[in-house]
């Protein structure tokens, strides 16, 4: 699925996807059913259906902070973060990416770290990048 989101295939990457939920479902894996909700966010963000990706996010949260997945939560908040540049509420993805940003340094996630270093700073370059390639700029938003 998340080769399929690489390829820029957000449609297929959805279906199989969903897919994988009804199977986390059915075994009662809420870890998996967490996982899948956050892949689901990624692809609508891919996509540019912003709003299907926020609400997808935001259902992975509920499960992550459930489980406690501090690292997953993490990664909500990047996923929250490229759908709010999305939609123009720039202050938003400030407010979701300084939080990705803390819990990467919580959980010793360098590599989110060294992609969200000045959030302002990023904020422009994400913001010029979405303007001229959606597509690269999903990699580049959700980093890690």
């Amino acid at each position: 699925m998340y080769t399929l989101n690489s390829l820029g295939n957000y449609r297929l990457g959805i279906k199989y996807t969903n897919e994988g939920r009804g199977i986390a479902k059915e075994m009662e894996d809420k870890g998996a059913e967490g996982h899948v909700y956050r892949i689901l966010g990624v692809s609508y963000v891919g996509l540019g259906d912003y709003h299907r990706a926020i609400e997808f996010a935001e259902q992975g949260m509920r499960i992550t902070k459930e489980m406690a997945d501090t690292g997953a939560e993490g990664h909500v908040y990047r996923i929250l973060a490229g759908s709010y540049v999305g939609l123009g509420d720039y202050q938003r993805r400030i407010e979701y990416a300084k939080k990705g940003i803390r819990i990467a340094k919580q959980v010793g996630d360098t590599h989110v770290q060294y992609c969200r270093t000045d959030t302002d700073r990023y904020l422009q370059l994400t913001v010029r990048k979405f303007r001229t390639d959606r597509h690269s700029w999903l990699r580049t938003v959700i980093c890690g």
